[in-house]
């Protein structure tokens, strides 16, 4: 994605401290398996982020862990 993709006041909701993805090709071994950051908000310039949230539920029922956001409307 080109660095300049959020341009014109968009911006990324995206909490880096919770792994949102893990390779589905196998069962999940905390640790061993594949796990980045995909899942998060792309924000239009009239919304103001208040909280944004990923929740680890160590992907239990999903290869994806959950992310939450608070907006408020400008």
């Amino acid at each position: 994605m080109p660095q300049d993709f959020t341009e014109g006041g968009f911006q990324w909701a995206v909490d880096s401290s919770v792994y949102t993805v893990r390779d589905n090709r196998t069962a999940y071994i905390k640790g061993k398996s594949f796990v980045t950051i995909i899942d998060g908000f792309l924000v239009s310039p009239n919304v103001e982020i208040l909280q944004v949230k990923g929740h680890d539920l160590q992907f239990t029922h999903s290869d994806h862990n959950p992310v939450s956001v608070v907006f408020q409307l400008q």
